[in-house]
Order: C-alpha cells, then structure tokens, then sequence
C-alpha cells in the first residue's frame, strides 16, 4: 500500500515549477510557459468534469471517482500534505479518473480553467474564517463567483456544503445577486445535508459534534 510520505515531489522547494506528475497537478503561482491542453486532452477522452475545490484529505472525491468511472474528476486543495494524501488514495484504489491540484483555488481557475469545460462543481466544507476581520479570506465572494459562472456550461450545477451559518448566508446572498445562477432549492435556498452526501472528514467531524450541515445548489443559467 502507497502511503502519503511515499509521494515524489516533481521538484526542489526552493525552485517551485508548474508541472503535473503522477496525476497531480502542481500550479504555483510563478513564471511559467506551461500550457494545459485542457482536461479531455489530458485524460485523453470526453467525459463530463466534475471539479471540488476545498477537498482536504480526498475522501469524498476519491469514492464519487470510484463510483462514477465516467467522469473526470478534479480535486483542488491548496495545502501539500494534503495533496499527498490525495495522491496516495488516487494509487491505492487506481483512481485514472481522479486528477489533484495543488493550487490556490481562484488564482488556478483564472490561469488555467477555460470557459464553459465544467459540468459540476462542489466546494466542500470551505474554511468559514469565523472572525469579522478575516471573512475578506473566504473563498466564496463575488470575483470567484463570477469565475464559477465563466467555467460552468449552462445548466451545471454547483453545490455548497457548510456548517457554519455565517457562511451559508453570505454564500445564499452573493449567489442570488448574481444573475448567472439560480437556487435549485425554495427559499430559504438550503436545506440539510442527506446522509447519503458521501464521506468527509470535516462531514464526519462536524457531525460527531451535532453541528447542522447546510446543503446549497445552484444552477448556471
């Protein structure tokens, strides 16, 4: 069994570079002339992509991309250990279908992301930033929005999972201002997570500790 520290990092610390190596995908935000071919290309067919940003550990993606061969799906997360444990799990269960990025999540979508090539979207769990003084950090704000609205081919869906009120607030707010989305849900436009969701860590988590789990979908118009 291939464990995390087992991973081969494609290059020195001190001289990060854009390359994709045993189906992870390192983005720093540097100099660079590497071009991305697109994921049909990379993956060498046409399938629908499915895109999480905020995977962790990778347990949710890791089990929808054994579940749902037929899709390609991306799993975005920003921090390295993190990413390795993602790779590991792409060795473990042969996940050909399961691509990682090392990435800061909006910064990556501008470089490389072209318009409409995604079909579905999930943002799992996102770092709330609780503080009055750091919400400025949360990833969902309406610059991002507008990136989701630019890769998104109409009618994809995007979904939002959260346990933090706050936060499912300001999301539910920032998407029903846009004019690109529309709430899959009637008002108030979420609901509880199904148990049936799919693991996660932070799921697992919050759960354990009775918080309630807010479900958000919209729809690209």
């Amino acid at each position: 069994m291939v464990r995390p520290k087992d991973f081969p990092s494609p290059f020195s610390p001190r001289k990060p570079e854009v390359v994709i190596q045993d189906n992870i995908w390192f983005a720093p935000e540097v100099e660079s002339s590497f071009t991305f071919p697109g994921f049909e290309a990379l993956f060498g067919r046409q399938a629908p992509v499915c895109l999480e940003y905020c995977s962790g550990n990778g347990c949710w993606i890791a089990a929808k991309a054994a579940s749902q061969a037929n899709h390609i799906w991306v799993a975005v997360e920003m921090k390295y250990e993190r990413i390795r444990k993602i790779w590991s799990k792409i060795q473990n269960l042969k996940l050909s279908n399961l691509l990682g990025v090392c990435a800061e999540a909006e910064s990556w979508t501008k470089r490389y992301v072209a318009d409409g090539t995604i079909d579905q979207v999930y943002i799992n769990f996102p770092d709330p930033w609780p503080k009055n003084k750091h919400t400025k950090n949360r990833l969902i704000d309406r610059p991002f929005i507008q990136e989701l609205a630019r890769i998104l081919k109409p009618g994809g869906q995007i979904t939002i999972v959260t346990d933090h009120p706050g936060y499912c607030q300001s999301t539910l707010k920032f998407f029903l201002e846009s004019a690109d989305f529309g709430p899959l849900l009637e008002a108030p436009h979420h609901a509880p997570l199904d148990e049936d969701y799919g693991y996660s860590y932070f799921g697992a988590l919050w759960r354990e500790q009775g918080l309630n789990i807010h479900y958000i979908p919209f729809v690209r118009r």
